[in-house]
């Protein structure tokens, strides 16, 4: 007797739930769609900024080449120097003509290499936020499983994740965790294979 009546409970508090949260879902879906054009807006953006890094690599390249022909024409000059004596202020002359474009030659290629490394510094950066801000870590299951008193249910549709229907559900006030979805749900044994059509349990209170 008390095992159906204990039953019932659980029916009644599931059912009584899920109508109250009924009207959350169209929100839940819009919110976690939001959130799914935000991460695709951040990638394409962030593939923008390679491709203009690779471009910018292939322009130092070419730079880089025409330095290296300065560089052998300036090896070219010094070897066609007269080996007759020349006077002391024209080899000055020429001494600091040559260390002047050897100057130049130094700082255009310092420029451009430090504009590189600089680079690809702000894309590591952009890729680490954006591995923090998608990327859902795997939990260990250690802890014995707590059944919620109060629940709603998401059925996985395309570009689902649990981190975005946890983010969407603390949208709508409710704190709820990753960790507490996967307790909710020991079925689930790796969070980044959720299937298209799976319903999961999320725990709205415990």
């Amino acid at each position: 007797m008390h095992c159906k009546t204990f039953i019932f409970a659980i029916y009644f508090c599931t059912v009584s739930v899920g109508t109250g949260l009924q009207a959350q879902d169209s929100n839940l879906k819009n919110t976690i769609f939001l959130l799914q054009q935000e991460t695709e807006e951040r990638y394409r953006k962030l593939r923008a900024e390679i491709d203009d890094a690779q471009t910018a690599n292939l322009s130092l390249m070419q730079r880089m080449q025409v330095l290296e022909k300065e560089n052998r024409s300036l090896r070219r000059e010094v070897a066609k120097i007269p080996k007759s004596p020349v006077s002391e202020s024209d080899l000055a002359k020429l001494s600091e003509a040559l260390i002047d474009r050897i100057k130049t030659v130094d700082k255009k290629r310092a420029g451009d290499n430090k504009a590189l490394v600089d680079q690809i510094k702000d894309l590591v950066t952009a890729v680490n936020k954006l591995n923090i801000k998608a990327v859902a870590t795997p939990l260990k299951p250690a802890k014995p499983q707590r059944v919620p008193k109060k629940i709603a249910e998401v059925t996985i549709e395309p570009n689902y994740t649990i981190s975005a229907i946890a983010e969407a559900y603390r949208l709508e006030g409710v704190n709820v965790s990753i960790s507490e979805i996967l307790e909710a749900n020991p079925q689930i044994t790796d969070p980044r294979k959720i299937k298209v059509g799976d319903v999961i349990i999320i725990p709205i209170e415990w």
